[in-house]
């Protein structure tokens, strides 16, 4: 059997004007719930939270370690006084609204599926978004996923490679035939830990992460592993 694991962010689904680091919208996406809220701060309240938010900024502070589901925002609701689950919904939806799948995901993964291939995603969250925001940026693209996990879930993201080896054991699947998509070296790092072949996604690029394959388009896939 074939499995092929993609990552989300930039693979299979982008986020329109939010570029991989997000910490040029943390005070847009604060005030956004205290604006809604009519919610009033103390400057070094929001200070602190913006601070909250640099330290588990994995793009600026790799890690690792992973933290909780909603273990970010609930310090910082606790920080502004607010209610944890509220703060965390607007946060994370506030990101969310700008999500939209990659063109040809739906008839690749739809080719990859016809074949008898089987198909998961594996992708590092951002703050420790919960499992719901991520299955809502699949969208229509879960019915095509045979699982689907977040770095949360597994308590350690790429390059280790525990997700992946977590994955291939549930499928009984033999590394030689697991392929790794991804548009990070993190990405290729992590299949290469866990002896898969990766596929870099990277259009107009040429990069060497020292990936099995490259690809310039989503669809281009299909031809290395079909």
């Amino acid at each position: 059997m074939t499995l092929v694991v993609f990552d989300l962010g930039e693979t299979l689904v982008s986020y329109d004007g939010i570029p991989l680091s997000w910490s040029e919208h943390y005070i847009d996406a604060i005030n956004d719930f205290l604006v809604k809220n009519s919610i009033c701060v103390t400057t070094p309240d929001l200070e602190l939270a913006v601070s909250i938010l640099d330290f588990y900024n994995t793009r600026t502070h790799q890690r690792t370690f992973e933290v909780a589901e909603g273990e970010v925002t609930r310090k910082i609701a606790t920080v502004l006084g607010v209610d944890g689950a509220a703060f965390g919904r607007s946060f994370f939806a506030y990101f969310q609204r700008r999500a939209v799948v990659e063109a040809s995901a739906v008839t690749t993964l739809t080719e990859l599926k016809n074949a008898g291939v089987f198909t998961a995603v594996l992708s590092d969250v951002p703050y420790g978004m919960p499992r719901d925001f991520l299955m809502d940026d699949l969208g229509p693209l879960v019915p095509l996923m045979d699982r689907v996990v977040s770095s949360c879930e597994v308590g350690v993201r790429k390059p280790h490679p525990l997700g992946l080896i977590n994955l291939m054991k549930a499928f009984g699947a033999n590394p030689a035939h697991v392929f790794y998509v991804g548009n990070e070296e993190k990405d290729m790092a992590c299949a290469a830990n866990a002896g898969a072949r990766s596929i870099l996604l990277a259009p107009g690029e040429t990069a060497d992460y020292g990936q099995t394959y490259s690809v310039q388009a989503l669809s281009g896939v299909l031809r290395h592993v079909l």
